[in-house]
């Protein structure tokens, strides 16, 4: 019986340690995101999509 719990806990934490190893910031996408959302203020009421997007490719 203590086996099996044993067992089952270490089923289920093993994802659990590996998930909380992973990398969880990426700088490069970070800072396109916020390239991004700065344009949408600076845009905000006044342009439409398409000039949304080509501004958005012009910086990149």
């Amino acid at each position: 019986m203590i086996a099996t719990c044993q067992r089952q806990i270490g089923d289920i934490a093993a994802p659990a340690l590996i998930g909380s190893a992973a990398v969880k910031s990426r700088p490069n996408e970070e800072g396109v995101n916020t390239k991004i959302k700065m344009l949408k203020r600076q845009t905000y009421g006044r342009a439409s999509f398409t000039l949304l997007r080509r501004r958005i490719l012009l910086v990149e």
